[in-house]
């Protein structure tokens, strides 16, 4: 059965060139070939056609294979590139095999050149498909990041919303409450009763469960999104969760701030302290440590938030392991903004993580 066959071939004589194309059509290929002489063409040609196979002579008068292989590279294109030539020693050959040339053939054994012509042609279609195949998972990478982002953006913003009705309507409701507790109270501290030092105990007992249920709104609104991160910004939000960390574990976290030109926007900004919440309850799991060292510091071009404890130090496959989803996360998150995230460990000294954020002035 015919096949097709676009051929770009570089030759200066006529002869030569029909006697490749016989042999091409000796193996039932329909050809459709262009013969060019000068590098003017040549490149001319690589733009106007869509070409199967290049096959060149190695020297032509004023133009040459080794020449047509630097302007196919330059290209970007990835044809099968086989030098076709009458006189080509051993050591120039393996010189242009190195230089990117798939095959040569020598002149007087033209049978060689389409078995070299089929494989190499092979060969390429198995390096596009791979590189489209590599081109369809960055893509599919950067949509997953791009869905990742988004889908941390919105939790923000609903964490934000629910922050906000929990303290607005819940607490503003338990605060009514109390003050209606306080009138019932003082009306009944004016009456004679039997009964009015139960009720006076029991609304105290009320008045305790509605302290009670108001500090844990408060601390649920501060774990869905503390204000502080908001009102004050990153730097008082970072001193504030390492104090309650300490508070909260036994292990001691000290802040250390060079960040006065701190510029981060709101997206860094919940991603940086996002991260060390995740670095922090790592320490507490993980880590067996009783210290941690934080250093903040901002310079023209990044952010750098380092943390550093005493522990036991994260192991090689640990850092490198994705059933970690902490770990992963946090690395997500940096590089969704632009930054990095690296992990360091060293055997029974301890663990040291640094995040880099671009600055976003």
């Amino acid at each position: 059965m015919s096949k097709t066959l676009s051929v770009l071939l570089v030759e200066d004589s006529e002869k030569d060139a029909l006697l490749i194309a016989h042999e091409l059509r000796n193996h039932e290929y329909t050809l459709n070939l262009k013969r060019v002489q000068r590098e003017e063409s040549f490149a001319n040609a690589l733009k106007d056609h869509t070409w199967d196979v290049i096959i060149a002579d190695y020297s032509l008068p004023q133009f040459g294979a080794m020449r047509a292989l630097k302007l196919l590279q330059d290209s970007g294109l990835d044809l099968p590139f086989i030098i076709v030539s009458g006189a080509i020693g051993e050591e120039t050959a393996v010189a242009a095999m190195k230089a990117g040339a798939h095959d040569y053939i020598m002149k007087d054994k033209l049978a060689r050149l389409v078995p070299a012509l089929e494989r190499e042609m092979r060969e390429a279609k198995v390096r596009q498909e791979r590189r489209q195949g590599e081109i369809e998972l960055r893509n599919s990478r950067d949509q997953l990041r791009g869905l990742a982002a988004k889908l941390q953006s919105v939790r923000e913003e609903e964490r934000k919303l629910i922050t906000r009705d929990i303290h607005d309507e819940l607490g503003q409701a338990l605060t009514g409450f109390k003050m209606d507790l306080a009138w019932i109270r003082n009306r009944l501290a004016t009456e004679d009763s039997s009964t009015k030092q139960q009720i006076l105990q029991k609304i105290a007992e009320m008045g305790a469960l509605v302290d009670s249920t108001a500090n844990t709104i408060r601390k649920l609104c501060t774990e869905l999104r503390p204000g502080i991160l908001d009102d004050l910004g990153l730097t008082a939000a970072i001193e504030w969760q390492a104090r309650e960390f300490t508070k909260r574990t036994g292990i001691r976290c000290a802040v250390t701030t060079l960040a006065d030109n701190l510029e981060l926007a709101p997206d860094q900004t919940t991603a940086a302290f996002r991260i060390f919440q995740e670095i922090l309850t790592n320490v507490a799991r993980h880590a067996q440590a009783s210290r941690v060292n934080v250093r903040l510091e901002a310079t023209e071009k990044e952010v750098v938030l380092e943390a550093s404890d005493n522990g036991r130090g994260i192991r090689e496959n640990e850092i490198d392991g994705t059933k970690s989803l902490g770990l992963v996360g946090m690395r997500e998150r940096a590089l969704l903004l632009g930054g990095a995230l690296e992990l360091r460990g060293v055997p029974g000294k301890g663990t040291t993580v640094t995040v880099r954020l671009p600055q976003s002035a």
